[in-house]
Parts: structure tokens; sequence; C-alpha cells
């Protein structure tokens, strides 16, 4: 091997060794951080830079160095749905972290066509203070794919200055890594940067139900919402059936008290029309015998006075005869029942003063006598 080949040979080794040389200065150290308001999120800053979360303390010494106070940075993590703020030693690179949740696909999950079409719409995006210059994209297959973007803040009236942005869905959650130039635009070296922090990001400790959280919680609330609905109705079902119950029952306990008092109304007539007749058959001197002949029951029991026969005269007799004495009738019990059920119908008991439950009252029986 000649001179001048050995001459290219270590001028080619000191070039690579420069360029990993200048690769590992832009990058040379880091610390790795954990941000537990995003799911534990981990990712390395490096050495030259410090950051504050939301759940720092306003008494923390990155207010203090780099010449922020408390309130513009919550406000600022506010505005933008970020969780980290990061500065450099000579305040010139400023980092954010934003962490949202989405209902995007995860980006390693869309193959290269699809990922295209969503960094095209990037390009195209229709708003006048944002706008998207260039993009690149990882390939596409890896657990975390990123596109990388540089895009230019301001409005309409003005250029804006440009910034670097990396951003990615995975788990259901969209982290978009943003890093600018404080009051300048970024330079090429800092893209760089930009992609060493996304390179080391770890992905989030995500429940695996998250994503679905807002859709579970919104089926629960239907849910609870029908079950309500369905309880209603079955109340007022309910008490609907019910009054209409308590209606049919009402309905049948007054056709029953009319029914019993159109009866009671009979009773009380024929009770009347009973009394007239035993008030006339009481004037009769011979009633009281004649109750009692009806109801005798002894063989000893007198015969009704009968009046006396006259001898018959016969032709052929000359003489008369003596009467003969008939022997007296024994009279059967009358079967009183029997004859108020054929006079009256066989009636319901009807109870009285006496609280004796009777068929029929004495009136009726001396009626039925007479």
């Amino acid at each position: 091997m000649n001179t001048k080949m050995k001459g290219r040979l270590f001028s080619l080794v000191m070039c690579v060794l420069v360029a990993a040389a200048s690769c590992a200065a832009v990058f040379a150290a880091g610390h790795t951080i954990v941000v537990e308001e995003c799911d534990n999120l981990e990712l390395t800053l490096p050495d030259n830079m410090t950051y504050v979360t939301r759940s720092s303390e306003p008494d923390d010494s990155y207010f203090s160095e780099h010449n922020v106070t408390y309130e513009e940075v919550q406000e600022a993590f506010d505005a933008s749905d970020s969780y980290l703020q990061a500065m450099d030693d000579a305040d010139k690179l400023t980092l954010t972290l934003s962490y949202l949740q989405t209902g995007a696909r995860d980006f390693g999950d869309l193959s290269a066509a699809e990922l295209s079409a969503i960094s095209r719409g990037f390009i195209g995006g229709t708003d006048p203070d944002v706008q998207y210059i260039s993009s690149t994209q990882d390939e596409a297959g890896h657990e975390m794919v990123w596109l990388f973007l540089n895009m230019s803040i301001g409005d309409n009236n003005s250029k804006g200055t440009t910034q670097y942005q990396a951003t990615t869905v995975i788990n259901g959650m969209n982290i978009t890594l943003t890093l600018y130039r404080n009051g300048g635009n970024v330079k090429e070296s800092d893209y760089d940067v930009l992609v060493e922090i996304a390179r080391s990001v770890r992905p989030p400790q995500v429940f695996v139900l998250k994503r679905f959280l807002p859709y579970i919680l919104i089926g629960v609330g239907l849910a609870a919402l029908i079950l309500i609905l369905v309880l209603i109705v079955k109340n007022i079902k309910n008490g609907r059936e019910s009054r209409d119950a308590r209606a049919e029952n009402d309905r049948i306990l007054e056709e029953l008290a009319i029914m019993y008092r159109q009866k009671r109304a009979v009773a009380q007539t024929r009770s009347a029309s009973g009394s007239t007749a035993a008030s006339g058959a009481g004037s009769n001197s011979a009633a009281p015998q004649q109750y009692e002949d009806i109801f005798a029951n002894s063989a000893d029991s007198k015969p009704a006075a009968q009046k006396p026969v006259k001898d018959v005269p016969v032709q052929q007799e000359t003489e008369k005869k003596p009467a003969v004495k008939q022997a007296p009738v024994k009279k059967k019990r009358v079967d009183v029942d029997a004859l108020l059920a054929e006079e009256f119908g066989d009636e319901e008991s009807v109870n009285y003063d006496d609280d004796i439950p009777r068929k029929y009252s004495d009136e009726d029986i001396e009626r039925l006598l007479s």
C-alpha cells in the first residue's frame, strides 16, 4: 500500500472519529427522569438541562435559575396540555412535553402508507398560527414510531419562529415533544437533540383499558340511566295497577253494599207486614190457645172444644142411641222452618237485637200461623 493510499485511509478514519465525537458532544451524557403525572413516562435529558413538572413546588431552584415564575410555567402547562418544561444552562433551548389521551390508533400499528397520510395531514393544516413545513417519519413496524416535524409558529402578518416537534401515539396516549429556542429560530443541531430525546422515551405504564375508559364510563352512565328509567316506568305501572285494583275492589264493595241494602229493605218490608198480621191475630182471644195447640207435643194435651152434635132422627128407630164419645186427636208437631221456607224462601240468617242468629222473627211466625 503506497503512502498516498495510507493518507486517504487515515483521513477517512479521522472523519468518522470526528463525526462520532460531534454526535457524542451533542448528547454526550444525560440523566433519565420519570414523569409521574404522565403514567411514569421515562425519558433522558441532556446533562445541561434542568426541568420542572406540574407537581413541582414553587420554591424549586429551576424558577430562580432560569428567571421564570411558578405562575408563568403553570399557565404554560395549562395552555398546551403539557406536563414538563426543561431548559439548558444558557437559557437558550426549551423543551416541553405534552401528554393526553386520544382515540387515534397507535402509530406502531399503522402501515407506512397510513403514517404518510398522517404526515401529509400535518403539512396541509389550515391553522394560520401553526404551519408545518416538513416532516420525517420513523420506519413503520416499531413499538414507538415518531413523526418529526419542522414547524413555524406565528400569525398571518409575520413569518414566525421555527420549532422542532416529535409526536407519537402509543397505548392510546399522544406524546408530543417540542423544542424551540427562546427568542429565535431553531438550528439544525437542535434537531439532533430532539431526536435523541425522543429515542430515549420509554412507553408509559398505562392501564390496558385506560384508552377505553371514556367509552366504559359512557356505557356505565347509559346503563344506569336506562336502569333508572326502567325503575320509574315499573313504579308508575305498579302504582297504576294498584290504583286499578283498589278501584275494582271499591266497585265490588259498593255493589255488595247496594245488594245488602236492597235485601235489608225487602226484609224490613216483610217484617213490617208480619207485624201488622200479628197485631190482627192478637185481637182474637183464641190465638194463644191456637198457638199452644199447634206446638203441642204431649198426649195429655186437651182437645179443642167441640160443638154438641144433634141427634139425627131415624124413621126405623124409635129409641135414641147415646152419643159416642170420640177419642181426642193427637196433633203432630208442625215443621215451622219448612212452612217459613215455603212462604218466604230460604233467606240468610239475620242477627237481631238479642244477638241470636235466626232466619225469621217472631212476628213472621205469628203472621204465618195466623
